[in-house]
């Protein structure tokens, strides 16, 4: 044999070998997750659709497909289709096609549900969206797709503008401008209606159900403390209702407005130091004194001449001299601010002194 045959020979016996090494270690397939480490697939998904922004929320999962406990979370992978209104087929299927990791947290701190969030600003009207998220513990620890929220995404209306507020007792009343156009500037389509929101812990919240009318009595409410509100117009677009613009801020803190009632048995008795008054006591809770007044004959109106505590039941005026026709009356009043007083009592007077 050459040397060249030989050289050809050695080189194809290490290919051999070769090719019997890979034979013999066989090919590796990827491993399969334990099923005790794969998170449990999200049942909650939901979104709310705010101005020209959709919110979309979902709770934390903390257990595995197993039940047992999940150790710890890498990521939420947030899947979105975009359909155009005028293709959009109720029951095909939905082409998902691209995918947002969002951060998560590690571990769930102490033992209480916590709520993951995601925006989505580039919305496009005409269009209809639909979501799901999927969990990532880790490498291949993916959980199984969650519930799908859909809506149908369009242009929302203005602010309604010119919001007031007036105070009343345990109420607030709200009026403002009717909307008319949509934020492109287009007239405004279809039946619209308005939302109240109050302001809370967490931030603004609906009041009720929307009115069809420019205007909304929120009742119920706590004297002498503030509330904040604002207003949005609400339409429908292909089923999917579209909060709008959101008006400017209005304050507004209600008082009572509510007297006591008049005092009762209203009578009179001469003493050594003048006229002693007495009347029953009020049963009112907010009651928080008396006020006397008395009238001579040549003037129109009853004057105040004293005040007496929420417990009084008597009041002796120093008048020493006074003509025939004095009269006295005696009126409650509340512990509000500024005070609340009650009709006049019905009027005594003494004929002669």
């Amino acid at each position: 044999m050459t040397r060249h045959g030989g050289a050809r020979l050695w080189r194809l016996l290490l290919a051999v070998a070769f090719l019997l090494s890979l034979a013999a270690c066989g090919r590796k397939t990827l491993p399969i997750p334990p099923q005790d480490a794969v998170p449990l697939a999200i049942r909650d998904l939901r979104y709310q659709q705010d101005e020209n922004k959709v919110v979309l929320t979902w709770t934390y999962p903390n257990e595995t497909t197993a039940g047992s406990e999940l150790p710890g979370l890498h990521s939420f992978l947030v899947l979105r289709a975009v359909v155009p209104e005028a293709d959009f087929c109720s029951g095909c299927p939905v082409p998902f096609s691209s995918a947002v990791e969002v951060e998560a947290a590690t571990a769930i701190t102490d033992g209480k549900k916590r709520q993951a969030r995601y925006t989505e600003t580039i919305l496009r009207p005409g269009h209809r969206y639909f979501y799901k998220v999927q969990t990532k513990a880790g490498w291949r620890l993916i959980s199984e797709d969650s519930n799908t929220v859909s809506f149908a995404w369009d242009s929302p209306a203005t602010a309604p503008a010119e919001l007031m507020a007036e105070a009343g007792d345990g109420t607030v009343h709200l009026r403002w401008q009717p909307v008319a156009t949509l934020i492109d500037g287009q007239p405004l389509p279809g039946v619209v209606s308005y939302q109240v929101y109050r302001l809370a812990a967490e931030g603004f919240r609906p009041v009720g159900d929307p009115v069809a009318e420019p205007t909304y009595t929120d009742a119920g409410l706590r004297n002498g403390q503030t509330y904040s509100y604002q207003v949005r117009a609400v339409r429908e677009s292909n089923g999917t209702k579209l909060v709008g613009l959101a008006s400017q801020t209005v304050g507004e803190t209600p008082r009572d407005l509510t007297p006591p009632a008049p005092p009762l048995g209203l009578s009179g008795v001469l003493v050594s130091g003048g006229v002693k008054l007495l009347w029953e006591r009020g049963s009112d809770k907010d009651l928080a004194g008396y006020r006397i007044y008395r009238r001579m004959p040549e003037e129109k109106k009853l004057l105040l001449i004293g005040e007496a505590g929420r417990e009084a039941m008597s009041y002796i005026d120093p008048i020493t001299e006074a003509p025939n026709g004095a009269y006295w009356a005696v009126t409650a009043v509340d512990a509000a601010t500024p005070a609340n007083e009650s009709a006049s009592s019905k009027e005594w007077y003494h004929e002669s002194f």
